[in-house]
């Protein structure tokens, strides 16, 4: 092998590298974390719209509808998302809404257990 084809091919080789690296760091968000944002988002907040229509009505409810579709917009927005504790407030939140009655209580937690997580994503955003 000769010396030019040996510099040709490090040439080639590191220009090939350079364009991966850029595409990967520069398109990941569109070509990858969009749409799985996207299907996590559609799933999750779909089935949270259909499991407060099966609450009963209590004066709590609707204001427990316009909290989670502020928390779903924000949800959009987000940078990163930690799927373990996002999992963890769902098995909460669910713990909470088993009985099909939104108290003051039930309100109350689940609330602070929204603005904990975005205060979390929020902190997330900074770093």
């Amino acid at each position: 092998m000769s010396k030019g084809c040996l510099i040709k091919g490090l040439i080639i080789s590191t220009v090939v590298l350079a364009g991966i690296f850029y595409v990967l760091t520069v398109r990941l968000d569109d070509w990858v974390l969009n749409p799985i944002k996207d299907t996590l988002y559609s799933s999750t907040f779909d089935e949270i719209e259909k499991n407060m229509n099966d609450l009963k009505d209590t004066q709590y409810k609707d204001s427990l509808v316009v909290l989670f579709k502020d928390y779903a917009k924000k949800f959009k927005s987000l940078k990163e998302i930690n799927l373990n504790d996002m999992g963890k407030r769902a098995e909460q939140i669910g713990v909470l809404l088993s009985d099909s009655l939104v108290s003051k209580e039930d309100f109350d937690r689940i609330k602070y257990l929204l603005e904990k997580s975005k205060n979390q994503n929020e902190k997330s955003k900074e770093n």
